[in-house]
């Protein structure tokens, strides 16, 4: 008959010293906390994968930063899982490599890709100018959204700005960068379509104004 383990508490991890090899406390289904000989505390989850059918850890991740209570919520998220026959591990996997793919597919990152390709062709000056604009006026919206998510509502309402104060000019250069940076993504399979390349028939641009933009593109 297998021991009954006695559920940690706090005060028990609290008092837990480090040896001179490492050692688990125990708390049940599972749970444990890794106790190192550096004094560091680790939760682990100890379970049969359903695909490999070999026992593993899978780290949930340090005490205090990881309460017991939390570590608790991370022992019934990954036994629901188990349930249904999903590796909890697997899946963190792959969580992560979505949400890394997300960080690569945000606009900010596209556009540095994008600054790459420009700087072969263009001139230093004229780089430097266009990036200023885009930390002024696009950035700041658009810098950390995935590509997939911009549509023609998000850039009127952010351009909205410039078309009331009749900055005609520096509009139409912004919406140019803009589809630029997007029509590159197209190109390298990162969106399927620009959904954006009309967006300039939403503005009246009125008078040219003499690349006077009214901004400052100064440099620092």
């Amino acid at each position: 008959m297998a021991r009954a383990v006695l559920p940690l508490n706090n005060t028990k991890i609290e008092k837990s010293k480090p040896k001179e090899t490492e050692y688990n406390l125990s708390d049940g289904e599972g749970l444990n906390l890794r106790i190192k000989p550096s004094g560091s505390k680790i939760w682990l989850f100890n379970y049969v994968s359903p695909i490999t059918k070999k026992r593993t850890n899978l780290k949930i991740g340090k005490y205090p930063e990881i309460s017991l209570a939390d570590a608790r919520l991370k022992r019934a998220e990954y036994r629901t899982l188990l349930a249904k026959g999903i590796d909890p591990q697997a899946q963190k996997k792959e969580q992560e490599q979505v949400e890394e793919k997300k960080l690569e597919n945000q606009f900010y990152s596209i556009a540095e890709k994008w600054k790459e390709k420009k700087a072969t062709e263009i001139e230093p000056l004229t780089l430097k100018k266009n990036w200023r604009r885009l930390e002024i006026y696009v950035f700041p919206t658009l810098g950390k959204m995935p590509v997939i998510d911009i549509l023609p509502s998000v850039v009127i309402e952010m351009l909205e700005p410039l078309n009331k104060q009749g900055k005609g000019d520096t509009l139409k250069r912004i919406i140019r960068l803009i589809n630029e940076i997007l029509n590159y993504a197209v190109n390298y399979g990162l969106l399927p379509f620009n959904p954006c390349l009309n967006v300039n028939a939403v503005f009246n641009f009125g008078k040219n104004e003499n690349n006077l933009e009214h901004i400052s593109l100064k440099y620092f």
